[in-house]
């Protein structure tokens, strides 16, 4: 796979998604953010230089740590916005009304496929086994995914995280993020708080 870049550098983005389990009604319903973020590299791509950690992790423990982090954006972060109009300019083609819907449905597809191993009332979790009041597991998870583009448009999912990074080192982030948190906690939280309250 050889990846799209923007200005020579390595890229992904990166995508929050919840995950609900409802005891009362049985249900698991998935959510998922409609904005994100790019991550950037700090150094120029060169697939000869595969040991160089700075030109192809893109996440900020390993980027922070760049003498060039923040150089080329803002703690190396790209808005879906800007790239839109980047990916239009460079190759006639919307981020946002083709690469997004992609992406929506490779959410989809992970959240099917792994929702009900996830949240199993019934069935014990890395070796403990659940009573009988497990009937009553209600659960959320934040999820970060974290997809590709190669130089063909190709989307490629490299990885889901539980416990993504909510840190808000750049103007953008200290948007997005607190965001996030405010929708998945009304989501996931608020409706218990409510029925507490009558």
């Amino acid at each position: 796979m050889r990846p799209l870049l923007i200005s020579k550098r390595k890229f992904d983005i990166r995508v929050f998604a919840l995950i609900v389990a409802h005891a009362d009604t049985g249900l698991i319903r998935g959510y998922f953010y409609e904005e994100g973020y790019l991550r950037t590299s700090s150094k120029d791509f060169n697939i000869d230089k595969w040991d160089n950690r700075l030109i192809h992790l893109t996440n900020d423990a390993v980027q922070k740590n760049s003498a060039d982090y923040g150089k080329y954006e803002s703690a190396n972060k790209i808005s879906y916005q800007d790239f839109d109009k980047h990916l239009l300019k460079e190759k006639n083609v919307s981020f946002l009304q083709t690469i997004v819907p992609k992406i929506k449905d490779m959410v989809t597809d992970v959240l099917e496929a792994s929702g009900r191993a996830l949240y199993r009332p019934e069935t014990s979790h890395e070796g403990v086994s659940r009573s009988e009041d497990a009937v009553n597991y209600n659960a959320f998870e934040l999820m970060g995914f974290d997809f590709m583009l190669d130089s063909d448009l190709k989307l490629n999912l490299i990885e889901v995280n539980t416990n993504p990074c909510l840190d808000t080192p750049c103007m953008l982030l200290q948007r997005i993020v607190p965001t996030v948190l405010d929708q998945t906690l009304k989501i996931a939280v608020d409706p218990f708080l409510q029925a507490n309250e009558h």
